[in-house]
């Protein structure tokens, strides 16, 4: 089987990229999740997960939603990393 990865090509890795987002994004919001939209200068979309104490209090918790907007995010790409 081969292993399905979430290559750096498709994350934000940098403070600053985060920072970026967070300044200048549109965002759209309902009651479980607000997403922050920026263009970027990529082929590809990216993506940066944070999750908050507030919403999940435990670690283990805020690392398992992280993974699962994570997979979702990859299945859902068009075409091949």
């Amino acid at each position: 089987m081969q292993r399905q990865g979430y290559p750096r090509s498709v994350r934000l890795t940098r403070p600053a990229e985060y920072a970026r987002v967070f300044a200048g994004a549109r965002r759209v919001a309902d009651c479980y999740f607000t997403v922050l939209v920026i263009r970027n200068d990529h082929d590809r979309a990216r993506l940066g997960v944070t999750v908050s104490k507030k919403t999940a209090p435990l670690a283990v918790v805020r690392n398992r939603i992280k993974r699962r907007i994570r997979e979702a995010f990859r299945l859902h790409q068009v075409g091949a990393w």
